[in-house]
């Protein structure tokens, strides 16, 4: 009599996707952390599609960058502003929103880093994906953004 747990596990299409985009996306980071060990993989989403790199707003736009979700594995999507103070607003929503499917237990819900525009200005966007207990140095994914804000 075969086992039950021999078939092949049912993967949500959500799974699926998210997988075949951290896949395409890696790329190792030869730094070494304290204690010679080597730093651990990172991934850029530069070449995850539906992910900017370059976005123009005009003072009051906002946009919504969906980035893939691995909070079940303890990481989150954090940003760091660099350029002129004040030129954009970065809010996070993290899960799914209410009302949506029904998801399988144990997949990770996305993250939407929500950009908006407040004045006139150029600064870069930095996304990372980490896990917040980890040293600064051990970032799992990171996405560059370039912002342009322009006056009506």
């Amino acid at each position: 009599m075969a086992s039950p747990y021999s078939a092949p596990l049912a993967r949500s299409a959500d799974s699926v996707a998210m997988d075949a985009l951290y896949q395409t996306s890696a790329m190792v980071d030869s730094e070494t952390v304290s204690g010679g060990m080597l730093a651990a993989e990172r991934l850029t989403c530069n070449t995850m599609t539906g992910i900017p790199s370059r976005l123009e707003l005009h003072v009051g736009d906002q946009r919504a960058i969906e980035l893939p979700g691995l909070g079940t594995a303890g990481y989150v999507w954090d940003h760091e502003v660099v350029g002129d103070d004040g030129v954009v607003e970065v809010q996070w929503t993290r899960g799914f929103p209410p009302g949506s499917q029904a998801r399988p237990v144990g997949v990770s819900a996305p993250e939407v880093a929500t950009i908006r525009a407040v004045r006139p200005g150029a600064v870069e966007v930095l996304l990372y994906q980490h896990r917040r207990w980890e040293p600064a140095d051990r970032i799992r994914a990171e996405h560059r953004l370039s912002v342009i804000v322009r006056q009506d």
